[in-house]
């Protein structure tokens, strides 16, 4: 009798010790955690609308979009001297083994400042990671003017061979972005 309320005993004791370390280490370290993940966002930000210097949480007005627009968590305005040099979205779209998380830079004139590749941890290896790829990226910059798509024509992007899903997943979260960039400034 006495074996068996000792165990469980011994068990809660183990338990609770070990949460509570792990409290005191998550409030421990929370403050530098949230400050690196901030900076990094931030550069981010930077690499995928250059030409700001600071970002302007617009992701609030996301949801009056509509749900076509989903797929768009966030939204900042990129501002430089006191103007509105563009905004930057992050979008996420299905890719072949998960979601793919693209920012797009969109400049005021409507046209892709830079898009990059957050996440593609699901994609093929040697296939669909290719999205990540500089080369991969930067053919959407200057584009916008028209819906974008893949091709070998004047203004066609050029899609990757064997990674199709990743590659249009891509494709349809710069799309995305330029009709949320559209809706935002005829608000």
């Amino acid at each position: 009798m006495r074996d068996l309320l000792r165990l469980p005993l011994v068990l809660a004791l183990i338990c609770a010790v070990a949460a509570g370390t792990l409290t005191w280490v998550r409030d421990l370290t929370g403050a530098a955690i949230e400050a690196r993940a901030a900076e990094a966002l931030a550069a981010a930000l930077r690499v995928a609308l250059p030409e700001a210097s600071q970002f302007n949480d617009r992701s609030a007005e996301l949801p009056a979009l509509g749900d076509a627009f989903r797929n768009v968590h966030e939204a900042y305005e990129g501002v430089h001297d006191g103007r509105t040099v563009g905004m930057v979205f992050a979008v996420a779209g299905p890719g072949y083994g998960g979601n793919v998380e693209v920012l797009v830079g969109i400049d005021v004139s409507g046209r892709i400042a830079a898009l990059k590749v957050l996440s593609a941890a699901g994609e093929t290896a040697g296939l669909g990671t290719k999205i990540t790829e500089p080369w991969f990226q930067e053919q959407f910059a200057g584009k916008g003017e028209k819906p974008l798509e893949f091709g070998t024509g004047p203004g066609q992007l050029q899609v990757i061979t064997g990674a199709t899903i990743s590659a249009r997943s891509v494709l349809a979260s710069a799309n995305l972005a330029l009709q949320a960039f559209k809706e935002l400034q005829e608000r």
